[in-house]
């Protein structure tokens, strides 16, 4: 009987050429090109999906606040300190915040290479925003603020570095080292036309014709405008939630020279030591920016939106006609 052994120098099986390998190596490389901006667009539509959300979360905490306490929260709650003769005078000084890590901020300028602001330090405001206000309607209640104690108590320390998942953009990208502890803010208040900042300490925002202001009380009848047409709440790209200078935002006057004339991602305005980094609408979708709006709904806006139609829809009482669409 005849054993018949293989010869391996006759064998059907045999490995990959190099060039064969390098062929399998570029084929998987292209379409992992190819498919690579298609995750990412289908999760960054996830994220903006989930932004609006939150802005529709925030505008319905606003409408069951205002259905409780009659009005709109205040835009900020600041004591008012006045001399003899009935003059403001100086309020309590804001209090530095060192960042251990830069906070790098998508800014749109004419006069920069540079397309992003490093935020190294902040001057976190002495006085409550709306965020603060309306935890109770947004399931937060257990932050349980004393709103009779100092601002800078231990206690309100403390309750401030509560982080608030929906007071967060999802495609926010920031310091995961979070300042103090401090609990991030992606989201402003509409306080209308901005005006200017104040030189009386803290320095806050100066804003007029808007849903939000300082110590404001702002009704449903306050908006003869319509619901529909007035903006609430809108993104900003940095702030924190326990802080009013990161409160509002509003249109700005190109004439003005804040901001470089923006309205959104504009050059952080810093007047001096000791002042608060004031900022504009922003948002980290590119050229897409969140807003909602005081009949309860939330909407994508394009940043390239005209200056005049935006300031109309964040003034809620110029009685103008819009003619645009947005």
């Amino acid at each position: 009987m005849r054993n018949f052994v293989a010869d391996s120098k006759h064998s059907s099986r045999r490995g990959f050429t190099l060039i064969e390998l390098l062929v399998v190596m570029a084929i998987i490389a292209l379409l992992a090109a190819m498919l690579l901006p298609a995750i990412q667009r289908a999760r960054e539509s996830a994220r903006r999906t989930q932004c609006i959300n939150n802005l529709k979360q925030l505008s319905l905490a606003a409408h069951n606040y205002a259905s409780s306490f009659r009005s709109f929260p205040s835009g900020w709650v600041q004591q008012i300190l006045l001399d003899d003769d009935g003059e403001e005078i100086d309020g309590p000084d804001n209090a530095n915040v060192n960042f251990s890590e830069p906070a790098m901020i998508p800014v749109d300028t004419d006069t920069s290479q540079s397309s992003q602001y490093q935020l190294t330090e902040w001057e976190l405001s002495p006085w409550w925003g709306w965020q603060a206000l309306i935890l109770g309607e947004m399931n937060q209640a257990n932050i349980n603020i004393d709103f009779e104690i100092w601002k800078f108590s231990d206690d309100s320390k403390n309750a401030s570095t509560v982080g608030i998942e929906s007071y967060m953009c999802p495609s926010a990208s920031l310091p995961s080292d979070r300042p103090r502890g401090l609990g991030f803010s992606s989201y402003r208040g509409v306080g209308g036309v901005l005006q200017g900042y104040s030189n009386i300490k803290p320095y806050s925002g100066n804003y007029t014709g808007g849903i939000f202001g300082k110590n404001s009380g702002t009704k449903f009848r306050d908006v003869p405008d319509g619901e529909s047409n007035t903006l609430l709440f809108g993104e900003g790209n940095f702030g924190f939630w326990a802080d009013s200078h990161s409160a509002l935002a509003g249109s700005v006057d190109p004439a003005s020279g804040l901001h470089e004339g923006k309205n959104f991602d504009g050059v952080p305005y810093h007047s001096s030591s000791g002042a608060p980094y004031h900022m504009t609408f922003g948002s980290w979708h590119d050229d897409v920016i969140h807003f909602a709006l005081a009949d309860g709904s939330a909407k994508s806006m394009a940043k390239n939106i005209d200056a005049n139609l935006f300031r109309q829809l964040c003034v809620r009482n110029d009685g103008e006609r819009m003619n645009g669409e947005w």
